[in-house]
C-alpha cells in the first residue's frame, strides 16, 4: 500500500493568508488543486502534502512571484506553526530545541526529514522532502528554508548567521542565491 504524505494545515495557512493580503484568488487556487479551504480552518487538521506543494507552485505561477516561499518563509515564525511550533518554543534549550525538530518533524510534515550531522567544526541541519523529485517543489523547499532559518535565528538570537548554507536543489534559482539569502550570509 502506497503511503499519502500529509502536513498540518498550519504551514500552508502563511501561504493563504499572504495570497488573499495581496488579493490572489485563494480559494480558487485550493480547488484547482483539491483542496477545500474548510480543511485550513483547523491548524491542526492534516491535509495531503502533494496537493498542497502543488497550490504553492500554480499560486507562484499566476502571481508571478518566483520567490514566493522565500517571500512567506521569511515572515514565518515558529509560533506560526501551532502545536508543533508550540513544542519547538517550549524547548529549554537550543540542543533540545534542534533534537526536538529532528525527532518530530514528521508530525508536522510525513513527507520530510530532517537530521542533525554531528561535526568536530559545527552542527549540520539537514532537511529532505523526500515526497518529491529532487528538482520538484521549488515553493515548498524555500519555505521550507527559510522557517528553519528563522527558527535558529529564534534559538541563537537575531544576530545569528550561518557560516554556510548548501543547498541540494538542481538548478539553483539565480534569485535565491542573489537576493533572498542576503540577510543570513
Amino acid at each position: 500500500m502506497k503511503t499519502i504524505p500529509l502536513v498540518r494545515a498550519a504551514l500552508l495557512l502563511p501561504f493563504t493568508h499572504f495570497l488573499d493580503q495581496i488579493g490572489a484568488p485563494t480559494e480558487r487556487l485550493l480547488g484547482r488543486n483539491n483542496l477545500s479551504a474548510a480543511l485550513l480552518a483547523d491548524p491542526e487538521g492534516l491535509i495531503p502534502l502533494l496537493p498542497s506543494a502543488a497550490f504553492l507552485e500554480a499560486a507562484t505561477s499566476l502571481e508571478g512571484f518566483d520567490n514566493l516561499g522565500i517571500l512567506v518563509g521569511q515572515q514565518t515564525q515558529v509560533a506560526h506553526l501551532g502545536e508543533f511550533g508550540r513544542l519547538l518554543h517550549s524547548a529549554l534549550t537550543p540542543f533540545d530545541c534542534l533534537i526536538t525538530l529532528e525527532r518530530t518533524i514528521n508530525l508536522l510534515n510525513s513527507g520530510e526529514r530532517v537530521r542533525l550531522v554531528w561535526q568536530p567544526d559545527g552542527v549540520w541541519l539537514q532537511s529532505h522532502l523526500f515526497a518529491f523529485e529532487r528538482d520538484a517543489a521549488c515553493q515548498a523547499r524555500c519555505f521550507s528554508l527559510m522557517v528553519y532559518l528563522n527558527l535558529l535565528q529564534f534559538i541563537f538570537g537575531p544576530n545569528w548567521q550561518p557560516l554556510a548554507i548548501q543547498l541540494a536543489v538542481a538548478p539553483l534559482p539565480l534569485w535565491l542565491t542573489k537576493h533572498a539569502l542576503q540577510g543570513y550570509r
